[in-house]
């Protein structure tokens, strides 16, 4: 692999949910999410190799609704609009050339279901896409109707015994890699078929 393909496979900064008040990152999704910036009038553009799709999100769990509560974003030298009443101020987070939008409390409209993370295992860490399910200690799938939580499901036990095969069976991490096309297009997807297959 030369220099240049390392860069275009950085891992990527994943969308962040809260969730009764503790901290996720987004593993898989049947659907997309449906928030687009770029259906609000903004023009998002890559501010480093982290971040290809120009922005990412934090979203909250509130009385069992979705709700987009902030949203961090680069346009390059583009206007900045005011978004659902807030006005952008920089971005701590997005390395000084970033925009931030807090408190924006906007229901998603969302049909399909989050596989979330939390606890992330440095060891398990790869550098591209986003990370894996057994990645993360704790793992919990919220299944949404119309942007309401119908189902909340637990697969912690499932991905602790994933990581319990890849610690004590080498061929098993060998074969999920072996195919390194594949293996690379997984890990920038979020699809819930390709990262969580067992649901």
């Amino acid at each position: 692999m030369d220099k240049e393909d390392d860069v275009t496979m950085t891992a990527q900064i994943a969308d962040e949910y809260k969730v009764s008040g503790k901290k996720y990152e987004i593993i898989a999704m049947s659907a997309p999410v449906t928030f687009d910036p770029s259906d609000y009038g903004f023009h998002p553009t890559a501010p480093h190799t982290a971040c290809w799709r120009g922005y990412w999100c934090d979203y909250k769990v509130t009385s069992k609704q979705l709700m987009l509560d902030k949203l961090h974003i680069y346009c390059g030298d583009d206007c900045y609009p005011v978004f659902r009443g807030v006005t952008p101020q920089n971005d701590p987070v997005g390395g000084g050339s970033m925009k931030l939008y807090k408190g924006l409390n906007q229901l998603v409209d969302y049909d399909g279901s989050l596989v979330l993370g939390r606890g992330f295992i440095n060891r398990y860490y790869i550098h591209m896409g986003f990370q894996r399910a057994w990645a993360y200690e704790e793992v919990k799938e919220l299944v949404f109707e119309h942007g309401m939580v119908v189902r909340t499901v637990d697969h912690s036990d499932f991905v602790a015994a994933l990581r319990e095969q890849i610690d004590h069976d080498p061929k098993f991490m060998n074969d999920l890699q072996d195919n390194i096309i594949k293996f690379v297009h997984d890990s920038f997807s979020l699809d819930a078929k390709t990262k969580a297959w067992w649901i």
